[in-house]
């Protein structure tokens, strides 16, 4: 199903729904969508992942790993943390959001992880882009609110 007002389809299987930008698409078997081929130019968002967890443990252990999350550097390259805590666009989510940056080359590589329950579910979704700061947040926060759960729920 697309939206034809936007720049999103809408993805759907047996337990999720959610929308993604046209250029990316599932790969097959996982809930990952990547760009389907080059086609010339950069895309602001090179993947998305959507996992669910089935244990309260496996779930507390996602949500301790964010908790630990340092920035740090490495040879050329700088991780910063943009931001950690309460997610402001779900309820009762925990997010991260870090920037990489390559000082020999100034790339700048963003990624975005949020932790939430939505229904039943407990649900973490992984984004990650290179584009202006603003539209990467921008395109995580229409992804995550869109996510419904087989239960119907948000």
């Amino acid at each position: 199903m697309h939206d034809h007002d936007s720049g999103y389809y809408t993805y759907r299987d047996k337990e999720v729904s959610l929308r993604i930008p046209r250029y990316l698409r599932p790969k097959k078997g996982i809930r990952y969508f990547a760009p389907k081929r080059k086609t010339g130019g950069e895309t602001p968002l090179l993947g998305i992942a959507v996992t669910f967890y089935d244990t309260v443990l496996a779930f507390r252990t996602a949500w301790s790993a964010i908790m630990a999350a340092i920035s740090f550097d490495f040879s050329e390259v700088r991780t910063r943390i943009i931001r950690r805590g309460k997610a402001d666009s779900v309820a009762e989510g925990l997010e991260l959001f870090i920037s990489c940056s390559n000082i020999l080359n100034n790339d700048v590589l963003h990624s975005y992880k949020i932790l939430f329950v939505c229904g039943s579910r407990r649900v973490q979704i992984d984004l990650f882009g290179r584009c202006e700061l603003a539209l990467f947040e921008r395109l995580c926060r229409d992804i995550v609110v869109s996510v419904r759960t087989d239960d119907g729920s948000a």
